[in-house]
């Protein structure tokens, strides 16, 4: 991964870039969110049309923003960051958060955090995993990934020192630069764990 950040584009500033989609979609992520703490559920699905879902399950909520969030196109960027917010959309599940209008600020941090690991997972495996690793065995296959996801989210959220308590207050420049900031610390971080190892 050091490798494929330096040689691939020369530094973490350029992999960054080349998240196109993604960083869009985080942004808008982080806008949601937003929303919801400000504004609560029901001004926030108004704001999208979606004002019969309020009151369902935040993973039903959360899918059916699927369209505000990503772009809805057919290049593959944009297709690596859908695939990223549809595997948000089962982590909270899967984490347990239920009531959309009840998200602390930790759940809030935990979403953003799950969406740039799951972009990053997703661009990493459409750009090297299929040609940069030779291994045959299923069980090898499966350890593998089930190493390399944790290895990804682990460092996404080692590298993120942001706050976002005040999410409520965040201007749209400044999300953009969060957002910014997190795929490059993140990218900067496996260059940093590469070294060292």
């Amino acid at each position: 991964m050091r490798d494929y950040v330096r040689s691939g584009y020369g530094n973490s500033r350029n992999a960054t870039r080349a998240m196109g989609a993604s960083r869009s979609s985080a942004a808008n992520v982080l806008g949601v969110l937003r929303g919801l703490s400000r504004d609560g559920i029901n001004q926030t699905l108004n704001r999208f049309n979606l004002s019969g879902l309020a009151g369902q399950p935040a993973s039903e909520v959360l899918a059916a923003l699927t369209d505000v969030i990503c772009e809805d196109g057919g290049t593959l960027d944009e297709a690596v960051a859908r695939e990223a917010w549809l595997e948000t959309v089962v982590a909270v599940e899967t984490a347990g958060i239920t009531d959309i209008d009840a998200m602390t600020a930790e759940q809030f941090r935990e979403v953003f955090l799950t969406f740039i690991s799951q972009s990053l997972q997703a661009k990493l495996f459409q750009e090297i995993g299929v040609n940069g690793f030779k291994v045959a065995d299923m069980d090898e296959i499966r350890a593998f990934e089930s190493q390399f996801r944790n290895y990804v989210d682990g460092r996404v959220r080692d590298s993120f020192n942001n706050d976002l308590s005040d999410l409520a207050n965040m201007s749209d420049e400044r999300i953009r630069a969060v957002v910014e900031q997190t795929y490059r610390d993140a990218w900067e971080l496996f260059v940093t764990w590469g070294d060292s190892a």
